[in-house]
């Protein structure tokens, strides 16, 4: 830090005659030491449950991500990334999360990570303003975590980016009738809400999306409704709490409307597949192979290290790290060092296994590629995706900060 120079000013009463000049240097102030501390992060995710191969993926590229920027040594610079746990939140326990996150927090946390489900970031994204400290939800993709504070970034896309890219299978859908079908929850209602978003005025009739219940356990009567809409395009947004596919294939509805959905994970292929995947066109947001660069390629050997195969929410665990690995450095000095983090990561460009992504300044919502992909059959009957096309820096709606 540069030193300064104090100017003084004498001020002679007699005449009320001031005059200012330059004053001898007064001695420099000390450097302040770097923080060498341990950075402290916890991490909230879905260890069980119905979402819990997310989480498990998330810590995969987790693991990656920190050997990555680390270099294997876990530290960046001169400051060891100190996971203090990795929590269960049972996928969707709010009030467990809630409790891991206040607990967290108290063991000295700067940022906590991870979470899955989207009605579970929406309730701990308040209270890392309240606490002070980051949050960087993935792989909820709810559109409302973006703006909803300054403490809160995503590591990964969001509902608007699913819908979005899904749209670039569409061309011209003047006079067509779509209807979303979704879980009755944060993520569904999300994305029900980002297909009326981005497809009303466009000459199209957006019908009343169809909501199935996270308890429901017979799906015959959400698979007809869909089908007694008669929908020409159908857009299906399922994050694992309900499986509809056998019920919509069984009503006929895969046969006689076209299916927009995003790639979910691995172990969802050979059902999709079965159930006419091979004929639907598939936004993505990671598969093995999409993002074609060294990053991805360090990423891929990682996990094979780990043995762990590829899967969806890779790349979310691996912008944490990445991240994180920024924060560490940007909370060196001052009485506010989450400031100091949060002025380092807003605006920030960085390259990872996608490719280029930003987190953009006044939402904190993270631009991004997204893919379209197909489901393919292999010479041992198993269904892969196979890489069509990327789309690049998808772009969610601009949400204001609301702090």
């Amino acid at each position: 830090m540069r030193s300064t120079l104090r100017t003084l000013v004498a001020v002679f009463a007699a005449g009320a005659v001031a005059f200012a000049g330059t004053g001898p240097a007064t001695a420099a102030k000390p450097k302040p030491k770097p923080v060498t501390s341990n950075f402290k992060v916890g991490i909230i995710t879905c260890k069980t449950g119905s979402l819990a191969a997310y989480g498990d993926s998330y810590l995969a590229g987790w693991t990656a991500g920190l050997n990555y920027v680390t270099k294997g040594t876990g530290k960046v610079g001169r400051r060891t990334i100190e996971v203090l746990d990795i929590v269960d939140d049972k996928t969707g326990d709010v009030a467990g999360a809630t409790a891991a996150f206040k607990d967290l927090v108290g063991k000295g946390a700067k940022v906590i990570a991870g979470t899955c489900s989207s009605a579970t970031a929406l309730a701990l994204a308040p209270l890392a303003k309240a606490n002070n400290v980051i949050y960087m939800p993935g792989p909820a993709a709810v559109d409302d975590l973006s703006g909803v504070n300054r403490w809160t970034f995503r590591t990964g896309r969001q509902s608007q980016q699913d819908v979005k890219g899904a749209l670039s299978f569409l061309g011209d859908v003047s006079g067509e009738k779509i209807i979303t079908l979704a879980e009755d929850y944060a993520f569904g209602i999300g994305n029900a809400a980002a297909v009326n978003y981005f497809l009303s005025g466009k000459k199209t009739q957006v019908l009343d999306p169809v909501l199935i219940p996270l308890t429901a356990k017979d799906m015959t009567s959400y698979a007809k409704r869909v089908k007694d809409a008669k929908a020409d395009v159908v857009f299906i947004a399922i994050a694992g709490f309900v499986n509809p596919w056998i019920a919509l294939a069984q009503q006929g509805v895969v046969q006689t409307s076209k299916i927009v959905t995003g790639l979910a994970n691995y172990a969802t292929f050979d059902l999709l597949g079965a159930v006419g995947g091979a004929n639907f066109g598939f936004i993505s947001s990671y598969f093995e192979g999409a993002g074609k660069n060294p990053i991805e390629d360090f990423m891929l050997a990682d996990l094979k290290k780990q043995n762990k195969r590829p899967d969806l929410f890779n790349p979310e665990g691996f912008n944490a790290a990445v991240m994180i690995a920024r924060a560490s450095q940007a909370d060196t000095t001052g009485k506010d060092r989450t400031a100091q983090i949060i002025k380092a990561l807003e605006g920030w460009s960085f390259q990872s296994v996608k490719g280029k992504n930003t987190i953009r300044a006044e939402d904190h919502a993270v631009i991004q590629p997204m893919y379209q992909a197909k489901l393919v059959k292999g010479a041992d009957g198993k269904f892969l995706p196979q890489y069509v096309k990327t789309v690049d820096a998808v772009t969610p709606a601009l949400r204001p900060m609301n702090d």
